[in-house]
């Protein structure tokens, strides 16, 4: 996959902004096996809050700028370069509207949840993810989790594989409301992990 990109608007019937997933793969079920692949400046960017309705309008999350699993069996990566995908949470529209709650931006290269994950000798360069910034009054911004790895899984491996540059960046809050939170700019991990040989 290369040069990918998923980015969806508004629903105009509730005026949240719309989830992306996957900015080259998206997966919800079977297994996902990736060998000798090269995941070049893929995005994801979720949808912004609309102008129209009344109410709290959200913005629309963003994960997996290459790769995003659920529900799969398992995730196999091997000797695969990952640089440059971004995951860009939707940003809060800027009417009457009020200001819900800013998009995250999730798993800059991969974003799995289900079955085992298992990454070898692999390269994760200058992959990104950001949290929308709340513009004033509203509920809170969004979070940039695992600048290259969202880990929600039972089980994951990562082994002989090198991580640079690779960033996670909160959305900023101007006023009220919360911060956005900015967490595992390499590997963000809710999982049974273990790491090996990685730099």
């Amino acid at each position: 996959g290369g040069a990918g990109w998923v980015e969806v608007s508004s629903d105009p019937s509730t005026s949240d902004g719309g989830p992306a997933w996957g900015g080259a793969i998206y997966s919800a079920g079977g297994s996902v096996l990736a060998t000798n692949c090269q995941f070049l400046a893929n995005a994801a960017t979720g949808g912004t809050a609309g102008t129209t309705g009344a109410g709290t309008a959200d913005s629309g999350l963003a994960a997996g700028g290459a790769i995003y699993a659920a529900g799969t069996s398992v995730v196999v990566v091997e000797s695969s370069t990952f640089d440059g995908n971004t995951c860009v949470g939707g940003s809060l529209g800027t009417t009457s509207i009020s200001y819900g709650t800013g998009g995250s931006g999730e798993g800059g290269a991969l974003w799995a949840a289900g079955g085992p994950v298992h990454v070898y000798h692999s390269a994760f360069a200058g992959n990104a993810v950001t949290g929308a910034d709340l513009p004033w009054n509203g509920t809170a911004a969004g979070s940039g989790k695992g600048g290259a790895l969202l880990l929600n899984v039972s089980l994951a491996t990562c082994e002989g594989c090198t991580f640079s540059a690779n960033t996670a960046v909160a959305g900023f809050k101007v006023k009220n409301g919360l911060a956005g939170l900015g967490q595992g700019g390499a590997i963000w991990n809710r999982a049974s992990l273990s790491v090996r040989q990685c730099s």
